[in-house]
């Protein structure tokens, strides 16, 4: 058996497991709320935009580590040509 309740958004707080958990007592039972029989639930997610985001994501991170190589070894020229000078 299912109890299907219509609760409060104000009265819902997400738990540590991910879950909604009603904060003040216990979600009564609500008439008016129906299943919808035969429906199918699809994802939230994209995986064409979740990849391409995560390559652009990659490559950023890339170009960052290369830009910081670079400032680091400009670093250890300019500090040579300070000690030899």
């Amino acid at each position: 058996r299912i109890k299907l309740v219509n609760p409060e958004e104000s009265t819902l707080r997400r738990s540590g497991d991910g879950l909604f958990r009603v904060t003040d007592g216990e979600a009564t039972a609500d008439p008016a709320v129906r299943l919808n029989v035969g429906a199918l639930e699809g994802s939230n997610v994209n995986p064409v935009e979740a990849m391409v985001s995560m390559i652009a994501v990659a490559r950023q991170f890339e170009v960052q580590m290369k830009m910081l190589s670079s400032a680091d070894e400009n670093a250890r020229q300019a500090n040579k040509l300070l000690a030899t000078g």
